[in-house]
C-alpha cells in the first residue's frame, strides 16, 4: 500500500493516532436499559456502563467518514500508558536520526500494545454489497476477512469479529481486568440487537428506548456533519464554510513524519493550481493539532513550500480530529459537497490520479 499508518507518528507534544487501539469513547454512546446505545452503527450492546471505568473504549464511525458505519471496541489500561509516554519523552527528544526514531516508535507501539488491546469490531454492510464482497475476485473482499454474521435486518449485513488477544506482559492485576472485560465484550457483542440506522434532525435523537430484552427498535441519528473551527498555517480561522467556496472539496489528509505524503505533495500543488472553479484541495496536518506547537507548523510549511503548494493545509485540532478520528493511515483522501458532507469512499494511500477519477465521477454525476 502507498501510504503510512497513521499510527506510526509521534508527535512533538507526544499526540498519536494508535490505529485501533488509542480511541475515545465516542458521543453517541449513550447507556440505556443496562447497556450502550451505539447509534452510528445500528446496534445496541448489552454492556454495562461501569466498563468504562474499568478500560473499555469504544469508538464509533458513521458512514459520514467511511464507507461502512464500524465501531471498535478497545481494552486500555491509561495508567500503564502514562507511565510509557512519561518515560519516553526525554528520549524521543534525544533523536535526530530517522531510523533511530523509526526503531523508538516500533519498540513504542509494542510497548503500548501491551497494554491496549481491539477486543471487537463490529461493521454494518448493505446487503447487496455484501454480496458482493463474497466473491473472493472482489478486490474488497479482505474487508470482511475474519468477520462473523450477527444477523441481517434492515436491508444491512451485521457484522462482528473478536480478534485473538493475550495477557503476556500484564501484571496480575491488570490481566484479571483485561479477561474480565473481554468475557464481557465477547459476551455482548454475541447478543447485541440489531437496529436500524435513520437520519433525523437533532431534536429526535433522544427518543427513548424500549427494554433491552425487546427484540426490535429502531433508534435515529444524527448525519456525521463536518463542522469544525480551526487555523491554517499561518493562522487564519477555517471553518465548515470553506466548503461552500466551491461544488466540490478534495480532502487529503497527511503527515509530517509520512514519506508517501511528502512525495506526492508536488503532484497535490501542481494539480491544485489547475482545478478550475468547481473543485478545490485542502489539506490536513494530522500531527500538528495547535499554533503552540511551533515547530510542526514551520515543518509542515517548509514541507508545502518545498513542494510549491500554495493551497489552503489546516491544523488537526480538536473539533478537526474529531471527523478524521477513524482514519488509519495517511495519505487518506475524500470528497466533500458544498453543504460539508462526505460524498466518496476514503481513499487510502498516495494515489493522485485516483483521486482525479473520483472528482471527474462526482462531477460528471451531479
Amino acid at each position: 500500500m502507498n501510504g503510512m499508518k497513521m499510527n506510526g507518528f509521534f508527535t512533538k507534544t507526544f499526540v498519536i493516532f494508535f490505529a485501533a487501539f488509542i480511541l475515545l469513547i465516542a458521543p453517541g454512546c449513550n447507556g440505556n436499559q443496562n447497556g450502550m446505545r451505539l447509534d452510528e452503527v445500528g446496534v445496541f450492546l448489552p454492556l454495562d456502563e461501569s466498563y468504562k471505568d474499568k478500560g473499555i473504549e469504544i469508538n464509533q464511525i458513521g458512514s459520514g467518514m467511511t464507507h461502512f458505519p464500524c465501531a471498535m471496541i478497545t481494552f486500555s489500561d491509561e495508567a500503564e500508558i502514562d507511565k510509557i509516554f512519561n518515560a519516553a519523552g526525554d528520549e524521543w527528544n534525544s533523536l535526530s536520526e530517522e531510523e533511530e526514531q523509526n526503531d523508538f516508535l516500533n519498540k513504542l507501539y509494542a510497548d503500548l500494545a501491551v497494554h491496549q488491546k481491539l477486543l471487537a469490531q463490529i461493521l454494518v454492510i448493505p446487503d447487496a454489497e455484501y454480496e458482493e464482497l463474497l466473491d473472493p475476485a472482489n478486490e474488497n473482499a479482505d474487508i470482511i476477512k475474519g468477520f462473523n454474521i450477527l444477523g441481517k435486518k434492515f436491508g444491512n449485513t451485521y457484522l462482528y469479529d473478536l480478534p485473538e488477544n493475550n495477557s503476556e506482559g500484564m501484571s496480575d492485576e491488570e490481566r484479571a481486568l483485561f479477561e474480565e472485560c473481554s468475557a464481557a465484550v465477547t459476551k455482548a457483542v454475541k447478543q447485541a440487537k440489531m437496529i436500524e440506522i435513520k437520519t433525523v434532525e437533532a431534536e429526535e435523537e433522544d427518543a427513548d428506548l424500549p427494554a433491552a430484552g425487546d427484540q426490535e427498535y429502531s433508534v435515529s441519528v444524527i448525519k456525521h456533519n463536518l463542522d469544525f473551527e480551526t487555523s491554517d498555517l499561518d493562522g487564519n480561522t477555517i471553518t465548515k464554510e470553506f466548503f461552500s467556496r466551491k461544488r466540490l472539496t478534495v480532502v487529503n489528509v497527511w503527515g509530517t513524519f509520512c514519506g508517501p505524503c511528502i512525495k506526492e505533495m508536488p503532484e497535490l500543488a501542481e494539480w491544485s493550481k489547475s482545478m478550475g472553479n468547481d473543485v478545490q484541495l485542502l489539506g490536513i496536518v494530522c500531527d500538528v493539532t495547535s499554533e503552540n506547537d511551533i515547530d510542526g507548523v514551520q515543518e509542515a510549511k517548509d514541507i508545502l513550500t518545498s513542494a510549491g503548494a500554495d493551497f489552503t493545509n489546516i491544523l488537526a485540532s480538536e473539533s478537526v480530529s474529531d471527523f478524521i478520528a477513524g482514519i488509519q493511515y495517511v495519505p487518506t483522501t475524500f470528497l466533500v459537497d458544498s453543504d460539508g458532507n462526505v460524498v466518496s469512499e476514503m481513499i487510502v494511500g498516495a494515489d493522485v490520479e485516483k483521486y482525479k477519477t473520483a472528482v471527474d465521477s462526482w462531477l460528471s454525476a451531479n
